[in-house]
């Protein structure tokens, strides 16, 4: 990481399991810190390449990022920017579970981004329809070759605590596919089907970061931060970048970290 300000920097870096893990005295130090870190990410990567590529997740820390990154004081470079969605529920979006309808609100609603560059998961269609669909519009969208897999500048994702990340629980098929980009994936103890990116897609991404905070996130971090591997338990660890994965937790998240 690069110093993104002198506002209210980790309280302490840890390395866990090849991942770098970074702790704040709270919520919105960690939102205001990693809000300034992206816009960095962003210029740099359309002053290289000439476009920032960046998939969205949902969740209440994302939220209030993405509202921070809206607040009038940072800059991103929005008409090179495509922003992609990492999982999604089978729902429209106008649904008020739709990761688009809350993305929209908090930040895509006034941000100066160009529409073609929004590229939402289509729940409301079937969803294996929507899952092939979208994996054909990244493929467009990105060049990529027959077979090719996305390298997303930022992949943004949250753990829950079971473990899973994206819309990739445990026991569910989505995990064993190996050869798409997205898919459509039971999830049956939620009696529904999600749209996700699947674990090689996550993992090619050229930076991944996992928000956690709060008190209830820091059993499962001490679990899947720990020695032990099994991404069929917790799916979150299979995410592994080029890059070290980059985990934003709060104290309260990271209390058994030790």
């Amino acid at each position: 990481m690069s110093a993104a300000s002198e506002h209210r920097a980790p309280t302490r870096v840890l390395q866990r399991s090849g991942a770098l893990v970074v702790v704040f005295a709270d919520a919105e130090a960690l939102v205001d810190y990693a809000a300034r870190e992206l816009a960095m990410i962003a210029s740099d990567c359309v002053d290289e390449q000439g476009r920032f590529d960046w998939v969205l997740a949902g969740g209440s820390t994302p939220e209030d990022l993405y509202r921070r990154i809206a607040g009038g004081d940072l800059s991103l470079p929005w008409a090179r920017t495509h922003v992609w969605f990492g999982d999604e529920r089978c729902v429209g979006p106008d649904d008020p579970q739709s990761n688009y309808r809350m993305a929209h609100a908090a930040m895509l609603g006034t941000a100066p981004a160009r529409a073609a560059n929004v590229h939402r998961m289509k729940g409301e269609q079937d969803p294996a329809r929507a899952a092939i669909d979208y994996e054909a519009e990244i493929r467009r969208a990105c060049q990529l070759p027959a077979g090719g897999l996305p390298a997303f500048d930022l992949t943004l994702l949250g753990v829950g605590e079971d473990g899973h990340t994206a819309s990739l629980f445990p026991g569910t098929p989505a995990l064993a596919i190996r050869d798409r980009i997205v898919v459509e994936n039971p999830v049956a103890k939620l009696a529904t089907t999600r749209l996700t990116m699947t674990i090689p897609t996550l993992c090619h991404s050229r930076r991944a970061w996992i928000f956690a905070v709060g008190a209830r996130k820091a059993a499962i971090l001490k679990d899947v931060l720990g020695a032990t591997r099994d991404a069929d338990r917790w799916p979150v660890q299979g995410v592994r970048t080029a890059r070290p994965v980059v985990w934003w937790l709060d104290e309260a998240a990271a209390a058994g970290m030790g």
